[in-house]
């Protein structure tokens, strides 16, 4: 049986934001510097949008746009997918797959506390069937 893990336990609490004007180029080198694969977009105090790896390729890369001109604005993926900290890992498994999104802003009450990936989902399930495997 697999445990029902919360997604406050493998989410990631480091939240990466840039404004809705930031250059494709300048987010592109945060997540190479960062080792990130998505940055939120902020407008006002709130996550208005998702920069994610696939939207700089799709959206600028694939369609020969000027990576210093084309804002954080112009490729944001919106409104940004959402899911409670105490929610399973099986419930944000679900909500990625009918949303058809790769990352969760994982909030508390609401508000943003942390980032859940399709990774952090790999990780911990490799994980527990590592503890599951028998040991010789």
């Amino acid at each position: 049986m697999i445990p029902r893990f919360q997604v406050k336990k493998v989410m990631s609490t480091k939240l990466h934001a840039v404004p809705t004007n930031a250059a494709a180029r300048t987010i592109a080198q945060l997540m190479a510097n960062e080792h990130i694969e998505c940055v939120l977009v902020e407008e006002g105090g709130a996550f208005v949008g998702i920069v994610t790896e696939t939207d700089i390729v799709k959206k600028v890369l694939a369609q020969d746009a000027d990576p210093t001109r084309t804002t954080a604005q112009d490729i944001m993926s919106y409104p940004v997918a959402s899911i409670e900290e105490t929610a399973t890992l099986e419930t944000a498994h679900e909500a990625m797959g009918g949303q058809r999104v790769r990352h969760l802003l994982v909030t508390r009450d609401g508000a943003p506390v942390g980032l859940l990936s399709v990774r952090s989902l790999l990780d911990a399930a490799y994980d527990w069937a590592l503890q599951m495997k028998p040991q010789h």
